[in-house]
């Protein structure tokens, strides 16, 4: 069975609903159902294996959208969640970061945009080097919704070779930028590089449009639950001012942090 997988990106203030499906229906390729936590849309996965903020888009809601092949979180009974990272941004908030992670001892996805690979390869290093999951959010972070299909492959492939000439290996996951759902062209470019579906989140900390701290703890540690995929950013002040409550309070509500590939167990 192919690692790869898509992934959903993209970040919408105040975007609700999620849907996702179960390890089984990762391998089952079944459709997703419906959630009920703030953020994009979902379904479940095939594994394979940033502009520092993502652009505010118009917000769906649930009745509006369509994910054939996405994954917001796993609907598998676990007590596992997953904090994925936009890969790009000032290298003092990533080292930051990176630091609190390594500190708590959880697990994270960075997913990459390539141009900040290309230009701060230390970073894709350390994150491999530390066990954690490292994920293509193409080369240019372009609003991926109304890209043609030559433009869509070229975004990804080109990521995928910055980041094996990082870190030696290809992308695990793969997410698409400035849209919270996929479409037909995105995922018929990602199926071309390898990658079997997206995977977004459904849990959204809202830390792009930095806002105060306490916003981006409350907008996670308020609906955060186990099987969710939360979305953070290396490259906003806040986000490394509200990490160390996230941990706290995650880890309060007896849930553990770790990699996609951990909570989808691939």
């Amino acid at each position: 069975m192919n690692r790869r997988a898509f992934i959903k990106g993209g970040l919408v203030a105040g975007f609700l609903g999620g849907l996702g499906l179960s390890v089984k229906a990762l391998r089952s390729g079944t459709s997703a159902v419906p959630m009920q936590n703030p953020s994009p849309s979902a379904t479940t996965a095939t594994a394979r294996p940033t502009s520092s903020h993502s652009p505010v888009l118009p917000s769906p809601t649930i009745s509006t959208i369509s994910s054939n092949s996405d994954i917001s979180n796993s609907l598998t009974k676990t007590k596992n969640v997953a904090l994925t990272f936009h890969g790009a941004g000032d290298a003092k908030y990533a080292k930051a970061i990176l630091d609190e992670i390594k500190n708590a001892g959880v697990g994270i996805t960075v997913m990459a945009v390539g141009t900040w690979v290309v230009e701060q390869p230390q970073w894709a290093k350390r994150i491999i080097a530390e066990g954690h999951d490292l994920g293509n959010h193409t080369m240019t972070h372009p609003a991926m919704i109304h890209l043609n299909s030559a433009r869509a492959n070229s975004e990804i492939s080109r990521c995928t070779r910055a980041i094996r000439a990082a870190v030696g290996e290809d992308p695990k996951w793969f997410r698409p930028s400035g849209t919270p759902i996929s479409n037909s062209t995105i995922r018929a470019a990602a199926n071309s590089n390898g990658f079997n579906q997206c995977i977004t989140y459904n849990v959204d900390s809202l830390d792009y449009t930095d806002p105060a701290t306490s916003v981006v703890v409350k907008s996670v540690l308020d609906v955060v639950k186990g099987g969710d995929i939360i979305s953070l950013h290396l490259g906003h002040a806040v986000t490394t001012k509200a990490l160390p409550a996230i941990i706290e309070g995650i880890s309060a509500k007896k849930l553990s942090m770790t990699t996609i590939s951990g909570l989808l167990g691939t």
